[in-house]
């Protein structure tokens, strides 16, 4: 069931394309719940709010390993931390989510949760999203 899925991964990455989906595995119909709060990555301002609390974070040492790692290679990469925040903010607002981007990965899952109790982050492209609180803004829909 969809409940069963949003308790054993915590977030679900949506789709309007069932074809797409279907390669994942099994595909529920599903509407998010209307008070669900959104992470809009096509919001400039919105992009750059979470990207200077997550390099604050990093600053203060509150981020997670993998987190805190992804964010010391982005500074090594680029040689700077404007370099590396540009970079970041390019990933964290792709125009699509077809293949891997950062958001697979589980640490910034839970720190935009716990961080901006963010429900749903949702991309430029309009077909694809991303709820991270599956288990609480997730209502199953008869197809």
């Amino acid at each position: 069931t969809l409940m069963e899925a949003a308790e054993a991964k915590g977030s679900l990455y949506l789709t309007t394309d069932y074809d797409f989906a279907a390669g994942y595995g099994t595909v529920f119909a599903l509407t998010v719940r209307p008070e669900a709060k959104v992470f809009d990555t096509t919001d400039k301002a919105q992009v750059a709010e979470v990207v200077d609390r997550l390099f604050a974070d990093y600053e203060d040492g509150l981020l997670l390993y993998d987190l805190r790692d992804a964010i010391a290679w982005a500074i090594d990469e680029t040689g700077s931390v404007e370099a590396a925040k540009a970079k970041l903010a390019e990933e964290l607002a792709p125009d699509h989510i077809r293949e891997e981007s950062i958001y697979d990965m589980g640490d910034l899952q839970s720190w935009l949760w716990e961080t901006f109790e963010f429900d749903l982050v949702v991309f430029y492209d309009e077909d694809t999203a991303l709820l991270l609180n599956a288990v609480e803004m997730a209502e199953e829909v008869e197809e």
